[in-house]
């Protein structure tokens, strides 16, 4: 890419929590938006200081609905006065590594300057929604701080940023800590202005793909609109991977049909209409998942699991209309379009707008239990996909549209609290 400067990305003092806090991953915790009511109530019970007190505090019985914001401002403030959080002596790069059981995914946490997204230097691939844009809006004005970092991908073809910062990695880690969901994570804090200044530099000719945190971009955009007078409020905290990086995973987000009769899996074959190829299928489901897999290396498939006469039976939806698939946009051709296109709303008269509330639709990550609500009959159908490839994400953002509700879930998700970016 050649042209103006492309991407602003610089050290920052950061604020993590210091030994008084007490163990570390007793203090971190995932991203705000997967974090359901009973381990939200988990993990504020383990820890006095566990981050979200902050990021996300509980509602009380009888308050109004702001004070649990003005309580995690207090709550924050409490913690910097009282040496809980700490600031970095100077400005510096995170480097971080995730660790699942030896699959290693490597990035680097910097200050990043905000941009609207119609500048084409940071790219979503996601539309976003009213309400958890207020809800960390109010937490950002509450705190003046940017908690979580947003996690984006850049193109590393020239391997100018890989090379910038591999002295880096050389040495031991300055932290590492197993997160509440047993994922390993290496930091290392570099001031070291050559490697900071390199890192700075490598970034000027490369665009930016959001992979998660839409709406934390979205809110950081807001925050500063806000405070015009305040120069942090033009960056927002952003851990970067390599586009190419061995350890970087998409895992799929699967729908489950509820509220609805089901179809009978013969009758549905008969529905879904022409460039598209209905077959039953039989077996175990991590073999048939893995089916599904290489049948998706070519072209969209879906496995639908429904309940029969003769109990759970599956049947595989592939796509097999080529020519249509190559001349058609990036969004079009992936497997949740065409599901929801061609199943969803042309067979079981969803909406757009049911799709985008939810009604009667249930994202689930795993899909054994997709299937075991099926199995149970506490779901119509379970239509199960596979992960969308990492270039395939980058390609949507890249001819400016956006993918359907709940299409990508990046794992593993990096911890709200090991660095955060004060806006004050």
């Amino acid at each position: 890419m050649t042209g103006a400067p492309v991407a602003t990305v610089r050290p920052f003092r950061g604020l993590r929590f210091a030994e008084a806090a007490g163990p570390l991953e007793s203090c971190l915790a995932p991203p705000y938006d997967v974090v359901s009511p009973e381990r939200q109530r988990r993990l504020l019970a383990a820890s006095p200081y566990n981050v979200l007190h902050v990021d996300l505090p509980p509602a009380r019985e009888g308050e109004p609905p702001e004070a649990k914001y003005a309580r995690a401002g207090e709550t924050y403030r409490a913690w910097r006065a009282r040496g809980i959080l700490r600031r970095e002596a100077g400005a510096a790069l995170y480097l971080i590594e995730t660790d699942v059981g030896g699959a290693v995914r490597r990035g680097i946490l910097a200050a990043v300057g905000l941009v609207p997204f119609d500048a084409g230097i940071v790219l979503p691939h996601e539309r976003t929604m009213a309400g958890p844009k207020a809800d960390r809006l109010a937490i950002m004005e509450a705190t003046r701080a940017a908690l979580s970092p947003i996690f984006a991908l850049y193109r590393d073809d020239d391997r100018e940023v890989a090379a910038a910062i591999g002295p880096a990695f050389a040495g031991p880690p300055d932290v590492t800590v197993t997160d509440p969901d047993g994922v390993v994570h290496r930091m290392w804090v570099v001031d070291d202005r050559a490697i900071t200044d390199a890192v700075s530099r490598a970034f000027e000719n490369r665009r930016l793909y959001i992979a998660d945190g839409h709406h934390r971009y979205e809110t950081a955009l807001a925050y500063r609109a806000a405070h015009p007078d305040l120069p942090a409020a033009g960056f927002v905290p952003m851990a970067l991977t390599a586009l190419d990086d061995p350890g970087l995973a998409v895992l799929p987000t699967h729908r489950v049909l509820r509220g609805v009769e089901p179809i009978p899996l013969a009758a549905l074959a008969e529905r879904v209409g022409p460039g598209i190829r209905a077959t039953p299928v039989a077996g175990p489901l991590d073999r048939l998942l893995a089916d599904l897999a290489e049948a998706g290396r070519l072209a969209p498939a879906v496995l639908v699991a429904g309940r029969e006469a003769a109990g759970l039976a599956y049947l595989r939806l592939e796509w097999t209309d080529p020519g249509t698939r190559a001349a058609a946009s990036p969004r079009e051709r992936l497997d949740v379009t065409r599901l929801e296109r061609d199943v969803l709303v042309a067979v079981f008269g969803a909406s757009a707008e049911s799709i985008a509330r939810q009604a009667n639709l249930v994202y689930v990550k795993d899909a054994a239990e997709a299937v075991g609500l099926v199995e149970r009959g506490e779901a119509a159908h379970a239509f199960l996909l596979n992960g969308t490839p990492p270039a395939e994400v980058v390609a949507v953002a890249e001819a400016g549209e956006t993918m359907p509700q709940k299409s990508t879930y990046f794992a593993p998700k990096l911890p709200t609290g090991l660095v955060i970016l004060p806006l004050d």
